[in-house]
């Protein structure tokens, strides 16, 4: 009897490990993050690995976006279904429509260590912080250092159209290409053309008061001088474009190896890039920014800024439970405070945060190169949060028959016209 005891005892110890193992699983937060930064997707899954192998009671799983298509569109048909996802990055403008559907933040901690100013776009209607600053973004005229040197070109010298014309023949005369022009129709209604709007003047209401009057039909772009001016560049890129004879034919990646490879020196992008870029270089080339000049007056503000947008990461509070939304805060701590995390956003992704703390030494060149215009406080920030909610359809496709010669100017004009107002 004594021995039949005894193994009835090690069941019923046995059974007993097995549901404290069942109750542990029950206890694990599941959550999930949106990213639309296709260029760090290995980067992001290994850093959710990373975080749930620390903190074991919360498992992260990376939803994948592609740049076919639209953020948008992914958000909202996993609203459709169901499973909208615990934590989105994404830009300004799509964020607009669900801000009353968003986790207040203004108490987290890592307030204290914001690094950027945050735009209208991340706070709700009682004022509230909804999103985080995952990653300051910059736009303009990337250029190879190396092309630079060998063409003899002074890159600090380039802000007027004139002078981006001279380095566009200076390095066309070692051989090379001068620019490649991405074609993608994000690159170039969201980012490209909008840097018209942004640089209307200095001050930031008199931007939404202009904003506004596109959105009632009341500005003439044929008139514009910025985004005139603007387009003037964007003909002297054309003619000097290293796929003139067929504009629509490389791919993002090709961009970033033409440049990379030095046969080309410039390429209009952001420094989301730098991933790319980094594939393909062969001897440790560097990569900086210019402005884009939109007239030949060396003192016009618009001249002397690169643009800058925040990708902010928000949490969603309508079908995320209260445990899932206490799991992605510490994941947001996680990146700001953890060596881990702090390793991830500025070594691992090349991204430059928005909330960090302590001293970050930026290895990726297009970093450091950002970092020295915002020391100087020459980065504007972009107004694609007050976008047309089409305006890659709609814009990016006009933008595309533009640059493929298919449309003239005031053809293109009168379609960006016609966005804004619908």
């Amino acid at each position: 009897m004594r021995k039949g005891t005894k193994i009835l005892g090690v069941l019923l110890a046995l059974s007993m490990l097995t549901g404290c193992g069942k109750r542990r699983d029950i206890n694990i937060v599941n959550i999930s993050v949106l990213n639309s930064k296709p260029e760090i997707q290995k980067n992001i899954e290994l850093a959710a690995q990373e975080f749930s192998e620390q903190y074991p009671e919360i498992r992260v799983k990376v939803v994948q976006y592609s740049r076919s298509q639209e953020v948008k569109d992914k958000m909202g048909s996993m609203r459709n279904q169901g499973t909208t996802p615990t934590m989105m990055i994404v830009d300004p403008l799509y964020i607009q429509g669900i801000k009353e559907e968003l986790v207040p933040l203004g108490e987290e901690k890592w307030n204290e260590d914001m690094q950027v100013t945050m735009g209208e776009a991340s706070v709700n209607q009682a004022g509230e912080l909804i999103a985080f600053p995952f990653a300051l973004e910059c736009m303009g005229f990337i250029y190879n250092e190396e092309v630079m040197k060998e063409a003899g070109i002074d890159v600090t010298q380039i802000r007027t159209r004139e002078k981006l014309e001279e380095a566009f023949k200076k390095v066309e005369a070692t051989g090379r290409d001068a620019v490649v022009i991405s074609n993608e129709d994000w690159s170039l209604a969201n980012h490209f053309l909008t840097t018209a709007f942004t640089v209307q003047s200095q001050d930031g209401e008199e931007v939404l008061r202009y904003i506004e009057a596109l959105r009632e039909g009341k500005v003439d772009l044929k008139t514009d001088a910025k985004i005139n001016g603007l387009l003037d560049t964007f003909d002297l890129m054309k003619a000097h474009n290293a796929f003139k004879e067929n504009p629509l034919l490389p791919t993002f990646e090709k961009c970033a190896e033409v440049l990379a490879n030095k046969e080309a020196g410039f390429w209009y992008m952001g420094n989301w890039a730098s991933s790319n870029l980094n594939q393909f270089t062969k001897s440790g080339e560097k990569f900086g920014f210019i402005p884009v000049p939109v007239s030949n007056d060396a003192s016009d503000f618009a001249n002397q800024n690169i643009m800058g947008t925040i990708k902010y990461l928000v949490i969603d509070q309508n079908n995320n439970s209260p445990e899932q939304q206490e799991a992605a805060k510490r994941f947001l701590d996680w990146l700001v405070y953890e060596e881990a995390g702090k390793h991830f956003m500025v070594n691992e992704a090349g991204l430059i945060p928005g909330a960090i703390s302590g001293e970050v030494n930026y290895e990726d060149s297009l970093a450091q190169s950002i970092q020295a215009y915002q020391e100087k406080g020459e980065v504007l920030e972009q107004v694609m949060a007050y976008l047309p909610n089409d305006n890659i359809a709609s814009t990016g496709a006009l933008m595309r028959q533009y640059l493929d010669g298919k449309i003239d100017r005031g053809a293109l004009l009168d379609g960006v016209e016609r966005a804004w107002k619908k």
